[in-house]
């Protein structure tokens, strides 16, 4: 994501063992990519950000592990879909603080737990997660966005918030509040949902929230207990809510309470307290030990407004708290506290709040606006009518399981053993006199098979399961399949090729390296390498030699002659240093300057190795005086403005007069005739040297132009 990589609709990402970091996803896909664990690996990413740049669209995140501790003064939200975001998929996921609270304090619960999943944006779905170990599970402020087969358990803040319109939240079960917080500084919410912003100034429409198991505590005896509110609906306007078929065990007077209601049903949803009493907390000043219990209410809004147009029917609680003027409230079952709960329940202090047949509850409803099923998708109704409450009652209460067995293993239903796949029912009698009917749906998972295709050079050994082979074969293995956990038959078709050998030897010179393949040498070694062509292995031998060839860098100099001192290199090439150029045609061993300047040249030596002396500067080309006697030779006038003539005596041949500026540049040249011809030049105004040369004699002068 960081490289700006791009990918199509259907690609799939799989991630390995290991921990993946900070991803920042974005991008927009015509349809869903995926970003899923790799089959039998636990990948753990610290924190997942998606859309955090721009709009991002259709991502799945399937089977990974997001887990980071808190490290700030507030907790972060280990995945977070920004605003942007739209047709996000979170599921199967393992989302926490840690792993592990065995030995967290008070403190530990509150400054160590970060939020869950924060959800922005729009069409989400996030499905079969586990949350725990969080300060908020799941934050849902995206519309149309489905929540659904979550577990939230262990939370010090909230366990889901609805926060926004058009959502389902369905089948999710919130478990186990940690209580840390005075109740000055927060209170406590299986399920919690306002407005905002500011808080209390909007409407939520259309939510659903339906078929959930909401426990404030599945433990009495461990730490941290207190008292949690159930679905608490506070800051309202909320519009249109459907509330059902969801199981509320609390120790607090809000099982489900809805402030500034308007045309919402609470239907079918049972709400009890088996607590009693709740621990005190010696934290806060405000704790008391008795809450509850719970109610089904609907009030007014805080400001003021009036709920209207609201029906509240068929539950099971233990009593009402409404407002006069709501709406329809009928057919409700009062069944007070936990003293009565034998009456009703299977196991009340188990946790089981199915009916049993001596329950008031059953067939005490009605079919306007009831579920067609229960919290367990079991058809309304079984009886003569609708049952209040979360779950219907079965005369016969039918248990269902769903079983896999390998092929060639066996499961026994009741008496009678199976072997092959099939629906096979077995009928009890129960302890209340009645019976109960076990359907078995069997699968047989048949031994799965796969063949893989592979080669090795001749002496190499290949691996495959437990054993290891050298010849070419054909090789059965058996496993136990991590997916299915049944036998899985792997074939190795294996072939041994034949193989040759190829010996290299490669010498280096100095100041360079060898590159093989993807790796660089800088010394002396021996590379090893095996390739594979045409169904023949040669194993391929390297000898890297760095050499250190014979040859002399010095340079002597003469005057304006340089000449190399090394008598044994192949080639010479002399080069400008100034100007780092190949002075073209000058590759012998002694070189004449022109004009002055620094110089070097370039050898090569043993091994063909190339190398370079020293830059050897010269300043005196071409300013010596010698040959002529100087005393006889006049120049006049001097200094001149640039016209001039030379008297020499005696004088039977022409000359050559040369002018040098002090770069040592010839800047004029001349041959004259005749003694004390008039010379005319056009210099600048400066110092020269003019070299007067006659045959093989020549006379130096300075002269000044003004």
């Amino acid at each position: 994501f960081n490289s700006g990589q791009t990918f199509n609709a259907g690609d799939v990402i799989l991630l390995r063992d290991g921990n993946h970091g900070f991803p920042k996803i974005n991008g927009i896909n015509s349809a869903y990519v995926n970003i899923q664990a790799q089959s039998g690996h636990n990948p753990v990413l610290n924190r997942v950000y998606i859309g955090n740049i721009g709009a991002t669209s259709y991502w799945k995140l399937s089977g990974l592990t997001i887990q980071t501790i808190n490290v700030s003064t507030y907790p972060i939200s280990l995945i977070t879909l920004y605003p942007s975001t739209s047709n996000i998929v979170i599921e199967n996921c393992i989302i926490q603080s840690t792993n592990n609270t065995s030995a967290y304090s008070r403190n530990d619960w509150r400054t160590k737990s970060n939020n869950g999943i924060r959800a922005q944006g729009m069409n989400h779905i996030i499905q079969n997660n586990t949350i725990s170990n969080v300060a908020v599970g799941l934050s849902i402020e995206a519309l149309g966005t489905l929540v659904n087969h979550n577990l939230v358990q262990y939370f010090t803040i909230d366990g889901i918030r609805g926060l926004a319109s058009d959502c389902i939240y369905q089948n999710n079960t919130v478990l186990d509040n940690i209580v840390v917080f005075t109740y000055a500084e927060n209170h406590y919410d299986g399920f919690q949902a306002y407005t905002c912003c500011p808080v209390g100034t909007d409407t939520l429409k259309n939510v659903i929230i339906r078929q959930n198991l909401i426990i404030n505590t599945t433990d009495t005896t461990r730490q941290w207990r207190g008292p949690m509110q159930g679905i608490s609906c506070f800051d309202g306007f909320f519009e249109n809510w459907t509330v059902e078929n969801n199981v509320v065990i609390t120790d607090h007077w809000h099982g489900i309470t809805l402030l500034g209601a308007i045309n919402c049903r609470i239907i079918n949803n049972t709400c009890v307290d088996p607590y009693d009493i709740s621990p005190i907390d010696p934290y806060d000043t405000a704790s008391t030990a008795v809450h509850g219990p719970p109610w089904v209410s609907i009030k007014a809004h805080k400001n003021g407004s009036p709920s209207y147009g609201n029906t509240i029917q068929n539950n099971v609680a233990s009593t009402l708290n409404n407002d006069v003027g709501i709406g329809t409230v009928s057919h409700n079952v009062l069944i007070g506290g936990s003293v009565n709960y034998p009456n009703h329940f299977v196991d009340y202090l188990g946790l089981d709040y199915h009916l049993i047949y001596t329950s008031s509850a059953i067939d005490a409803g009605i079919s306007t606006f009831a579920p067609n099923v229960d919290k367990d998708n079991v058809s309304r109704p079984q009886g003569a009518g609708i049952d209040a409450g979360a779950y219907e009652y079965f005369s016969a209460v039918i248990d269902t399981q769903y079983v896999s067995i390998c092929d060639g293993d066996f499961f026994t239903v009741g008496n009678s053993t199976y072997t092959s796949a099939g629906t096979f029912i077995d009928t009890l009698q129960s302890s209340s006199g009645t019976d109960s009917v076990e359907v078995t749906y069997l699968t047989v998972i048949p031994i799965s098979t796969s063949t893989t295709n592979d080669t090795i050079c001749n002496g190499e050994t290949y691996q495959f399961g437990a054993n290891t082979y050298t010849q070419s074969g054909v090789y059965n293995d058996t496993l136990i399949s991590v997916l299915t956990n049944c036998d899985s038959v792997s074939t190795l078709n294996l072939s041994v090729l034949t193989s040759s050998n190829s010996m290299a030897t490669v010498n280096i010179c100095p100041g360079e390296n060898y590159v093989y393949g993807d790796s660089t040498y800088v010394q002396s070694t021996t590379i090893h390498d095996t390739i594979v062509s045409n169904n023949t292995c040669t194993f391929k031998a390297i000898d890297v030699v760095f050499v250190q060839p014979n040859i002399d860098l010095s340079v002597s100099v003469n005057g304006d002659t340089l000449t190399s001192n090394d008598n044994n290199s192949t080639t010479y090439q002399w080069m400008d240093c100034v100007n780092n150029t190949i002075l073209v045609g000058e590759t012998n061993q002694t070189f004449v300057a022109q004009q002055n300047g620094e110089y070097a040249v370039i050898l090569t030596g043993d091994y063909d190795c190339e190398d370079t002396s020293n830059c050897v500067s010269l300043t005196n080309v071409g300013l010596n005086d010698n040959g002529i006697n100087v005393e006889f030779v006049n120049l006049y006038p001097n200094p001149n403005n640039g016209s001039f003539k030379i008297n020499m005596p005696n004088i039977n041949s022409s000359y050559v007069v040369l002018i040098y500026n002090p770069l040592g540049q010839v800047v004029y040249t001349a041959t004259i005739n005749s003694n004390q011809q008039n010379i005319q030049t056009h210099l600048n105004k400066g110092f020269y040297e003019v070299k007067i040369v006659m045959g093989n004699q020549v006379a130096v002068k300075k002269m000044i132009v003004e």
